[in-house]
């Protein structure tokens, strides 16, 4: 017998958030869960705190259930789309075996990370394994007490500051989520596993985020939720958009291949500006916003990664994804295609038992009052299935048909079924 329910709380106090999340999945589940995916928005942390919400989830729950997940921008489910309160989905069923490792230091050494995360995890105890990868996600790094900034004007303080972002990553453990170097690491050691990845977040402005391990609060790790059963996985990754014909090819690139220092031989800001023909004052606090209806990508393996130009210091731009491929295409959507995303990484599954999918924060943002359009499309789609979609840091599925996709202003989806279409 398999059973999934999604719970939530729009509810501020941390504690009766907890509380009626727990009461919920405790309410439309006939059997103990086998394990729990548990996402919040960031406002907690100034309403209790996320250690008051965790233990008012777990009083409810069977003690010794696997709880994974962590906070993000907002979560889309059946009941409709938030960026407050809090969500989980809830699975049981007989044929079931669920395992949950967790690896500390994931920026400082994620190589490490992942092979004490890997070497938690048990062999296969069913036919087809699901991976549901949590890792942290990136935030802004601070220099001596001044507050984290997207962008800084000045060119000596800006190109001084990013050639020393590495000792940021390894003293601070503040800055670039290193999914890309983490994923690809993984995928080497388990190639033949499906796995589906979230990186959390606060409210977009990549300051803060927090993780959560059944009754712990962590940060800066990769959690593995290891689920094994008979079902059969579907996962895939889309992002709806396309190349604009534009191509430009950074001509230098930083050691760690995501500081972009010239574009088409000229200084990475002023040879970014006049493509997009932005003005000067285009580059501030608002820049990550703004990159977002703009995005390059770096195509690897067939596959066109859109990443966000996240941060600019001085006469360097940053890319949130390590550029192996120096040639750049500009790509664009209509609302429509972004929007549709959903119907087409689920559109060769029929009777779903569940879904589970995240998509990149920003997209909760910027689709403002039409998100209710993705939600809709998602319905269409899924019909009553129970479905929980996380707006996220970073994003991505491996499968071995389709390899490791990832990316930002992506859509994936991973899907438990019975029946494949014909």
């Amino acid at each position: 017998m398999f059973e999934a329910a999604v719970a939530m709380s729009r509810k501020w106090d941390a504690g009766e958030a907890g509380s009626e999340v727990g009461k919920g999945i405790k309410e439309k589940l006939k059997k103990p869960p086998k394990f729990v995916l548990l996402f919040s928005t960031i406002h907690y942390e100034k309403y209790g705190g996320f250690q008051k919400f965790l233990d008012a989830v777990n009083k409810e729950l069977p003690e010794g259930t696997p709880v994974v997940g962590g906070t993000v921008a907002g979560f889309m489910n059946n009941y409709g789309c938030y960026t407050r309160g809090a969500s989980a989905m809830a699975v049981y069923d007989d044929e079931m075996d669920v395992a949950v490792s967790v690896g500390y230091n994931a920026k400082r050494s994620p190589r490490k990370a992942v092979d004490t995360v890997i070497s938690g995890i048990p062999n296969r105890q069913f036919k087809n394994r699901l991976v549901v990868s949590v890792i942290s996600g990136g935030m802004v790094p601070q220099f001596m007490g001044i507050s984290p900034k997207k962008t800084i004007q000045s060119n000596l303080i800006g190109n001084l500051l990013s050639k020393t972002f590495d000792l940021s990553l390894f003293f601070l453990q503040k800055g670039v989520a290193r999914e890309e170097e983490i994923l690809s690491y993984v995928i080497t050691k388990m190639p033949n596993d499906k796995l589906i990845s979230v990186s959390t977040e606060d409210n977009n402005e990549m300051i803060i985020n927090y993780q959560f391990l059944s009754k712990k609060v962590v940060n800066n790790a990769i959690i593995f939720l290891v689920v094994d059963s008979n079902h059969e996985l579907n996962l895939r990754t889309d992002h709806g958009l396309k190349p604009t014909g534009l191509t430009v090819d950074v001509t230098e690139l930083a050691s760690d291949k995501r500081w972009m220092r010239k574009i088409n031989g000229k200084p990475a800001k002023q040879e970014l500006l006049r493509l997009l023909n932005w003005p000067e004052q285009y580059v501030d606090e608002k820049i990550y916003t703004r990159s977002f209806y703009y995005p390059f990508a770096s195509e690897k393996n067939g596959f066109l990664t859109p990443f966000i130009s996240g941060l600019i210091w001085g006469e360097s731009v940053y890319a949130t994804y390590q550029l192996t491929n120096k040639k750049l295409r500009l790509l664009s959507g209509s609302g429509s295609d972004v929007i549709s995303s959903y119907s087409k990484v689920l559109s060769d599954v029929k009777n779903p038992l569940m879904v589970f999918a995240a998509e990149c924060g920003i997209r909760i943002g910027n689709l403002g009052s039409k998100v209710y359009l993705e939600h809709k499309q998602m319905k269409e789609t899924v019909g009553d299935t129970p479905f929980l979609s996380v707006y996220v840091a970073g994003e991505a599925t491996f499968s071995p048909e389709f390899g490791l996709c990832y990316g930002n202003h992506t859509v994936n989806a991973a899907v438990l079924y019975d029946q494949v279409s014909k």
